[in-house]
């Protein structure tokens, strides 16, 4: 499955470190997960059971780091239960492409085929 989903905050911008409190989620990284999250009940994503990968595709003109986006798309499928814990990730192949918005291919393992 693919979602179509606009671009995470680099974690750079992620999290605010608050004196007394620790680290916390940024504004622009609270605001990004309500989107996002809206845009995954939308699109009514198939969850996924045991063990997936992910394949991210950003817009070519995306300025920074890819790697950086990483992190939030992971922790949102999580939280939203389209993919079990992180742990079970078996991989993620991140790059550029010839996309307006961020696309996240799911795999479940089960699905892909062996050689």
């Amino acid at each position: 499955m693919t979602l179509r989903l606009p671009l995470p905050p680099s974690v750079n911008a992620a999290y605010a470190n608050i004196p007394g409190v620790g680290r916390i989620a940024s504004k622009r990284l609270r605001a990004w997960k309500k989107e996002a999250g809206w845009q995954i009940l939308i699109q009514k994503p198939t969850r996924v059971y045991g063990p997936y990968t992910l394949e991210i595709t950003l817009p070519r003109k995306m300025r920074g780091d890819i790697s950086n986006r990483i992190k939030a798309c992971e922790d949102l499928l999580v939280e939203l239960s389209v993919t079990p814990d992180d742990r079970f990730c078996e991989g993620i192949s991140i790059k550029r492409g010839d996309v307006t918005e961020m696309e996240i291919e799911i795999e479940a393992a089960s699905a892909r085929k062996t050689a």
